[in-house]
C-alpha cells in the first residue's frame, strides 16, 4: 500500500457520513479522523521509548512503522468514553484504517473484519460481510483470540504493553489481528467486553482495509463505504440488471 493510500481508512468515514446526510439515513453517526504527518527529525519517536498513551497505559515502542496503532487507540479512548455517557442500546465503535501488510497476505483484495467478544456475540462480522456480498464490497472475517491479546503484554513493571515486535507486521504471525488486539487493550475497551458487567459492554469491530481500498498502482475503491452503507444505512436489496 502506498503512503497516498493511507488516508483511505478516514476517506471512508467521510464518505459514510456524507453518504448518511445524502440518504437522511436515521441513524447518529459520529466520526472521528486520524490525521499525523510523518516526519524524520529531533521531535520523531524512535524504538524502545515508553510512551504514555491518552487512556493513560505506558506502551514500549517496539517498531516505529507500527504508528497507526497508537493513534488508532487515543481515538478509541475518546469513542469508548463517549459510548458509556449514550443509552443507546445499539451503539457500536468501528475503526477502518489501512492498518497492516499482513492483511494484504492473508486476503489480498478484500478487507478483514475483526469483532470483540460483545460485537461477535451480535454477530456484527457475519452481517457485513453478507452486506458486503450483496453489493461486491467484500470482506472476510478473523478472529482475535486471547493469544492475540497476550503477545501485547509485557511483565516488566516500567510499562503496561509492548506495541509492536521488531518485526514487519506482514511476517509476524497474526500479523493483523494482533494489531486490533493491541488497541483494545491500549484504549481501555478490553475492560468493556464480554467479563464486564451487561451495561458496560462496548461492541467494536474492527476494518482492516489495507488491500480492499486500493494498492498503489490502482485506483481507491472507497472500500468498506458500501459495505457499510448496506449494513447500516439501507435496508433493500440492490436492483439486478434485467439485461
Amino acid at each position: 500500500v502506498g503512503m497516498s493510500r493511507k488516508k483511505c481508512g478516514a476517506a471512508a468515514i467521510v464518505g459514510l457520513m456524507i453518504t448518511a446526510s445524502e440518504l437522511k439515513a436515521p441513524v447518529n453517526l459520529h466520526g472521528r479522523l486520524a490525521i499525523v504527518r510523518n516526519n524524520l527529525g529531533m521531535r520523531s519517536f524512535t524504538v524502545d521509548t515508553i510512551v504514555k498513551v491518552n487512556s493513560g497505559k505506558r506502551i514500549r515502542i517496539g517498531n516505529t512503522a507500527a504508528d497507526g496503532r497508537m493513534i488508532l487507540a487515543d481515538l478509541l479512548f475518546h469513542a469508548k468514553n463517549e459510548a458509556l455517557k449514550d443509552s443507546n442500546p445499539d451503539k457500536h465503535i468501528f475503526t477502518i484504517a489501512t492498518l497492516t501488510t499482513h492483511v494484504i497476505r492473508c486476503y489480498k483484495y478484500i478487507a478483514g473484519i475483526m469483532d470483540n467478544g460483545p460485537a461477535a456475540l451480535a454477530n456484527t462480522a457475519e452481517e457485513l460481510q453478507k452486506a458486503g456480498d450483496k453489493v461486491a464490497d467484500l470482506g472476510e472475517i478473523s478472529v482475535v483470540r486471547k493469544e492475540d491479546y497476550d503477545f501485547n503484554l509485557n511483565t516488566l513493571e516500567t510499562e503496561d504493553l509492548l506495541q509492536s515486535n521488531n518485526a514487519a507486521d506482514d511476517g509476524t504471525n497474526r500479523g493483523h489481528q494482533i494489531p486490533m488486539a493491541f488497541m483494545v487493550q491500549a484504549s481501555g475497551l478490553s475492560e468493556h467486553g464480554l467479563n464486564a458487567a451487561k451495561e458496560n459492554q462496548l461492541k467494536y469491530t474492527h476494518l482492516d482495509v489495507s488491500g480492499s481500498a486500493g494498492l498503489i498502482d490502482t485506483v481507491p475503491t472507497a472500500s468498506p463505504l458500501s459495505m457499510m452503507t448496506m449494513k447500516y444505512l439501507v435496508h433493500e436489496e440492490p436492483k439486478k440488471n434485467s439485461q
